[in-house]
């Protein structure tokens, strides 16, 4: 570690060094200088919100003037023709404030969070009934996902440095990798000549802080200086039984992210970056209630000061490491600055180790998991662009080797230290015609994914597969006549199949809950959406879709129960049956006078994994399990069936636009759902509770019962004043009591204040 520190260090002296003879030579009329320094024109400008333009404003976000504009910029940003609408600006985060990245989407339709609340632990973002097993998580082309897991934290972003947050699905995934969903960050490219700072802070209930300070500065006409420092904390909420008055276990947290960046401009759109990515993670795990104990010793298992929790007195340290080098430039054959190359070399290392470190009232059992890991990444990426066909060509070699492990075993019960080997091909391409018939346009999109995937160094159980994956979509907008200009109506289709490769932990996993399943055996993702939009001026906004998803072999953690009623959790693949999920999203935006209204509604169609219904369930959660073991339903309940968020906010401006208001209302409102789906805390994965009796399988997922309909309403304030964003929510005003994951309890009535601020150094 010290001497990669030493190494950047003695680079980076070196290059300032160079600064000095280099910027006296240098022709301030040069394009490059001036696309440095004239910062004057401002790519940060956003509407003020005043009465004449209040309805322009997007319901997520509200607009400020900064006063401090005219000494810095944004850099725009590498074009790419493939969009979401599941997306986020830097602009709308700072007026939509959320605890973690992920809750940005959870209001949306077809996305739910399974969630721990604010506990530090690693919620798991299901979109379309896909859970974090089939996503890839790309921070500026780095992927963090973990070697041995293939899962990352999404503690891991932070909100304020990115220019861009999407969350691609289908053929837009593939556009990145082989998975069927990538979500993608980029940190912003920032011209500061005399310095850039942004400050965020927020105070939740009980000590839970976060803290995000980004600065950038030029340190010659062609050197910029970037760093970005994240902190977050809680104190902790559950006094665990026979842990009071000491270290409260369970759900005690602390992150602190780096983002230190070096970037030097050699021509007018070509440039030279060096980044240094670092995330250090300490958690006491809260591993959900169990249920059972706590009813058996007499406590509440929803009251988070007395309920029994699984995997007391242990704690959780990541430490995550990237060294990158990029090198980015406009295309010498192409007049267009907007055709790009990109390459970019990194090395990566994972260090997580997972202890228990005393027994508990639970059990006796006393471990330390430990996995060392490291990557290296080799990338290019070619953007072409040929006006109505555009092009987009990626690839990746990533390198991945075990270096310290003990929860990986072979089908021999050896102690293995594998290598893999991934290599990944990209290409997705984009043709636009415009002005068909009647004013109409149609744009077709198609993607295809070639990966090679190798596993060595398992003594015997080696693999090697090559997969394909494709995808195609389209969109036709049909302008409205005699309508206003902007008024449309869209629509679009978005069809894929990917492979999924089991990871490492769940082919060979020993000894540490569940066990691996010891083949090789990958998914298949069937994707499909279809839906419209309509559009009228900037007052009103209408997106209905239709989504399918179909896991053909879905690998799942099945418990066998032996005749001894003891039991033991297997990763297995379901041969003969699929994990299907449809569902209808609506999403709504109105804007009348002031006043921002929007709506999310998902209702699930079916969402199944095994056919077998022999009873009807019945609201609330069962005191006593064992009675409901052979309960099932002719659908999971692991989702809600119906999900609506909704927000009303107004907005006004006071004494000349000095001061800005918005301020409302937010919430949402869910069916039942299953209080059963289980969670193992070693592994950080949540699972169908599927039973396996004397090889019959069924779907356990009443065990515990359902949660009846619940709900809550929030409190919102925004007040924009010159630079500065404060923000006031009281959320959960009726104070209700709920999950959205069995048995992680939500948060209480809780005040929360914060403020976002821009200064100029």
């Amino acid at each position: 570690m010290g001497k990669r520190v030493f190494f950047i260090v003695s680079i980076m002296i070196c290059i300032v060094a160079n600064q000095t003879s280099y910027s006296k030579s240098l022709d301030k009329s040069h394009p490059a200088y001036t696309d440095s320094l004239n910062i004057n024109q401002d790519f940060s400008q956003r509407n003020p919100l005043t009465s004449k333009n209040v309805a322009k404003v997007q319901p997520d976000s509200a607009a400020i003037t900064d006063t401090t504009k005219r000494y810095y910029k944004f850099l725009p940003e590498r074009p790419h023709f493939i969009s979401s609408d599941y997306h986020s600006k830097p602009t709308e985060r700072d007026h939509s404030y959320h605890r973690h990245i992920e809750d940005y989407f959870s209001n949306r339709s077809h996305v739910y969070l399974h969630d721990k609340m604010e506990y530090g632990q690693f919620n798991d973002l299901f979109f379309g009934g896909l859970g974090m097993s089939y996503q890839v998580i790309w921070l500026d082309d780095i992927l963090l996902n973990d070697p041995i897991s293939m899962k990352a934290p999404y503690q891991s972003l932070s909100s304020e440095s990115f220019s861009s947050l999407n969350l691609f699905q289908g053929y837009q995934a593939l556009s990145l990798s082989p998975y069927p969903i990538s979500l993608q960050s980029k940190t912003a490219k920032l011209v500061a000549a005399k310095g850039y700072t942004k400050i965020s802070y927020f105070q939740f209930i009980e000590g839970n802080l976060k803290t995000d300070v980004t600065f950038s500065l030029n340190l010659s006409e062609r050197l910029n200086f970037f760093t970005n420092y994240v902190r977050e904390s809680t104190d902790g909420r559950y006094n665990n039984l026979n842990s009071f008055s000491v270290d409260r276990y369970a759900s005690s947290y602390e992150g602190n992210k780096f983002n230190i960046q070096f970037r030097y401009q050699l021509g007018l759109s070509t440039y030279f970056t060096l980044a240094d990515y670092l995330i250090l993670l300490q958690q006491k795990p809260y591993g959900g209630v169990d249920y059972a104990t706590s009813l058996a010793l007499d406590l509440n298992p929803l009251d988070p000061l007395s309920a029994v929790v699984k995997n007391q007195f242990s704690e959780r340290y990541h430490f995550d490491h990237t060294i990158k080098a990029e090198f980015e430039s406009s295309l010498p054959f192409f007049s267009d600055s907007t055709n790009q190359f990109k390459a970019w070399l990194a090395y990566s290392t994972f260090q997580h180790d997972y202890e228990k470190k005393e027994a508990s009232v639970i059990d006796s059992t006393v471990f330390n998991d430990r996995e060392n890991s490291s990557r290296i990444t080799l990338g290019i990426s070619d953007y072409l662009n040929f006006g109505f066909w555009k092009l987009d060509i990626r690839a990746l070699a990533l390198h991945d080797k075990i270096q310290e492990q003990n929860t990986l075993r072979n089908q021999d019960s050896l102690s293995i230290s594998p290598t893999y080997n991934r290599l990944w091909f990209n290409a997705s391409s984009h043709f636009n015609l415009q002005n068909l018939v009647f004013n109409h346009s149609i744009e077709a999109f198609g993607s295809l994914s070639l990966s090679r995937e190798m596993a060595s160094g398992t003594s015997g159980q080696d693999m090697s597969s090559s997969l394909l994956g494709f995808g195609v979509g389209g969109l036709m907008t049909f302008e409205i006549p005699h309508w206003h200009r902007d008024d449309s109506f869209m629509a679009f289709f978005n069809l894929s199949t990917t492979h999924r490769m089991p990871s490492l932990k769940e082919v060979f996993s020993s000894g540490t809950g569940i066990e691996g399943k010891q083949n090789w055996t990958n998914e298949k993702v069937h994707h499909f959406d279809v839906g419209a939009r309509l559009k009228l001026h900037d007052d009103f906004s209408l997106r209905l879709s239709y989504l399918f998803n179909r896991v053909e072999s879905p690998l799942v953690v099945i418990q066998t129960i032996d005749t001894d009623s003891s039991s033991q959790l297997n990763y297995s693949n379901l041969d003969t049956d699929n994990l299907t999920y449809s569902g209808i999203g609506l999403e709504a935006k109105f804007n009348y006078w002031k006043f921002i209204t929007t709506l999310n509604l998902t209702s699930i169609l079916s969402y199944e994994l095994l056919d077998n219904p022999n009873r009807n369930y019945s609201s609330g959660i069962v005191e006593n399990p064992s009675v409901y073991d052979d309960a099932s339903t002719n659908q999971v309940l692991y989702l809600p069936k119906h999900r609506l968020s909704f927000s009303i906010f107004y907005n006004d401006s006071f004494f000349e636009n000095a001061l800005q208001l918005k301020a409302g209302f937010s919430g949402f409102i869910m069916s039942p759902v299953s209080a059963s789906l289980q969670n193992n805390e070693r592994h950080l994965v949540y699972y169908f509770n599927l039973l396996n009796r004397e090889s019959e399988l069924t779907d356990n997922n009443l065990q515990n019962g359902a949660q009846g309909i619940c709900s809550q309403l929030d409190f919102q304030l925004w007040a924009d004043i010159g630079s500065a964003v404060v923000t006031v929510f009281v959320e959960n005003l009726f104070d209700s009591t709920y999950f959205t994951s069995p048995f992680f309890y939500a948060n209480q009535r809780a005040l929360r204040l914060g403020f976002t601020w821009r200064i100029l150094d």
